[in-house]
């Protein structure tokens, strides 16, 4: 059997610092990275999955994305106020919106 891994999820996003801000909240620690002539985004990882979130291009659809992202926290209770004193929409039952209308979906350990 073939052995298949996530090795990383793009993010595009409309408003990057955020989208930045919204993922901190839940625990995430990104670095600012920049390749060649690409532009400053930022960076993490997740259980060994690459996680970046860049800008969304002025030739990108502006569609709401329909990935829909998963992410166990140590403490539903204590992440849940700091979403919504960022104005987060919570979407159903532990399921939340970030900036850019991608439905997050939380658990606890």
């Amino acid at each position: 059997m073939a052995v298949i891994r996530l090795n990383y999820l793009v993010l595009r996003c409309r408003d990057l610092s955020g989208t930045k801000r919204f993922y901190e909240a839940l625990g995430l620690s990104f670095q600012e990275e920049k390749h060649g002539a690409g532009p400053i985004h930022f960076s993490t990882c997740i259980s060994g999955v690459v996680v970046e979130l860049y800008p969304l291009r002025d030739d990108t659809a502006s569609t709401t994305d329909p990935c829909r992202i998963g992410i166990t926290v140590d403490s539903v209770s204590n992440v849940v106020p700091v979403l919504e004193t960022l104005g987060m929409e919570q979407y159903a039952t532990l399921c939340f919106r970030d900036p850019d209308g991608r439905i997050v979906e939380l658990s606890e350990v």
